[in-house]
């Protein structure tokens, strides 16, 4: 979880820092989560996130060196306009769920939207 949370603030930051090359995440990734930076990173791009990305586990599973988390994330409204200091877009939670491989750490391997319902999880975003 610590992974997960570490990976979020890092991401967070490197939209921040516009970044898009993801040197302050790439600690927290597997070659394949390197990869999926570049598939979920252009919806984020060109905004401001006034903390990490906002995200509440509700199961985690482990079974060697693989672990899987899934969460209600906070997947947009979040992140804020850099002139406005407002939220890009309405505010939206969905379930995903992220998969971590264990190598030198736990590492983000792959991310994937659930069908589970996050109605009754509450999302919380932390401020830096």
């Amino acid at each position: 979880m610590k992974a997960l949370r570490a990976w979020s603030a890092a991401y967070a930051k490197s939209i921040n820092a516009r970044d898009y090359k993801f040197a302050a995440a790439k600690p927290y990734l597997t070659s394949s989560g390197v990869a999926l930076m570049g598939a979920i990173s252009p919806s984020d791009r060109g905004l401001y996130f006034p903390g990490p990305l906002p995200f509440t586990p509700t199961k985690v599973t482990v079974s060697g060196k693989t672990a899987v988390v899934l969460t209600c994330a906070w997947s947009t409204g979040f992140a804020q306009n850099r002139k406005t200091k407002l939220p890009a877009q309405p505010r939206r939670v969905d379930s995903v769920q992220f998969t971590l491989k264990q190598s030198n750490g736990w590492k983000l391997d792959s991310a994937g939207s659930t069908k589970a319902s996050c109605s009754s999880v509450s999302v919380k975003g932390v401020g830096w």
